[in-house]
């Protein structure tokens, strides 16, 4: 008996079954996410796109470019065999299904990095069932899933030395959230071993798609009025109750993560030295009970804590 459980047990999982229940928690949340979101929002979500296309949203709404550009771009495409209402929910729809799966799934190939694969399976139903926390107070905000894709895969092929996929993960973050180009940039200062000349060859690539991005927006939009200061998003964080759904979010991890810090691998404890530098960010630029905005955290606290509790892969560092 003892001897079939450790054969069960030292089986690895298989990548069929593994994507197939990636692809099943994505389906419960884009469902969940429609149902609650998506459609009682709809109107609204028309609104700001359209809002987008005539240049007139808000800072920093309008110079969030690239989903609304994939969007219209389906809508073009669709127009002949699709209403306009039900392409604009199709396309929600489809990015929320889409980045959720491929959250997922790049979480899980992440977490094998340094755990076994069972732990790995786990970490990647914690980061679903989280998920809908982060729908409270969400404003209908299309960017959050893919940023999240963007986070985690920055995050592998920082730690793979593959620099330069990430150059299209920095492009596509510069178009949809300036921010996540920032702390990907960051990350890689933080994550390379060796400053070498190819490493500022690439730094130097990473800073001028941000920087030029950012930029190309502005000149081609225009400057917008910001939708609230500095001073109001502080006043409003440190008096409003919802920021303490932000400890909801991940609970006991932000504790764990700490207590895994001593044995953690290299690159994760470097990686932690961002947390405390996002948070704070957030508590001036954004409603920190908006929840959403730290889910990108998730590949830095959950492997902490995982360390913390279960240890790490021997030949991890």
């Amino acid at each position: 008996m003892t001897e079939t459980i450790d054969k069960h047990n030292s089986r690895r999982m298989s990548q069929a079954g593994v994507i197939l229940l990636a692809v099943h928690l994505a389906a419960i949340l884009a469902y969940v996410h429609l149902k609650y979101i998506d459609e009682p929002t709809l109107n609204a979500k028309i609104e700001q796109h359209q809002t987008f296309l005539a240049g007139k949203a808000l800072y920093p709404y309008q110079y969030r470019a690239f989903l609304h550009l994939a969007c219209e771009a389906f809508l073009q495409a669709s127009s002949s065999f699709l209403a306009y209402e039900r392409a604009f929910l199709f396309f929600q729809v489809g990015v929320i299904f889409s980045t959720a799966a491929a959250s997922l799934l790049l979480f899980y190939r992440y977490l094998q990095i340094w755990f076994p694969d069972a732990l790995a399976l786990f970490g990647m139903a914690f980061l679903a069932a989280i998920h809908p926390v982060s729908f409270f107070n969400y404003h209908y905000q299309p960017s959050s899933s893919l940023i999240l894709v963007i986070y985690i895969s920055g995050m592998l092929l920082i730690y793979c030395e593959q620099w330069g996929w990430l150059i299209l993960c920095i492009a596509i973050a510069s178009l949809e959230r300036f921010e996540a180009a920032f702390f990907l940039i960051l990350m890689y200062c933080l994550g390379a071993e060796k400053r070498t000349g190819r490493f500022w060859l690439f730094f130097a690539q990473y800073a001028l798609i941000g920087i030029g991005s950012a930029a190309g927006l502005r000149w081609y939009f225009g400057s917008q009025p910001y939708v609230h200061s500095a001073a109001f998003h502080l006043s409003y964080n440190l008096h409003t109750p919802g920021t303490l759904l932000l400890a909801v979010l991940y609970g006991p991890f932000w504790l764990w993560a700490l207590l895994g810090f001593a044995s953690a691998p290299r690159f994760l404890r470097r990686a932690l030295l961002i947390v405390p530098i996002f948070v704070l960010l957030h508590f001036f630029v954004a409603k920190v009970n908006e929840v959403r905005l730290f889910l990108p955290l998730a590949p830095i606290l959950i492997p902490l804590g995982f360390g913390y509790w279960f240890g790490w892969k021997e030949e991890a560092e």
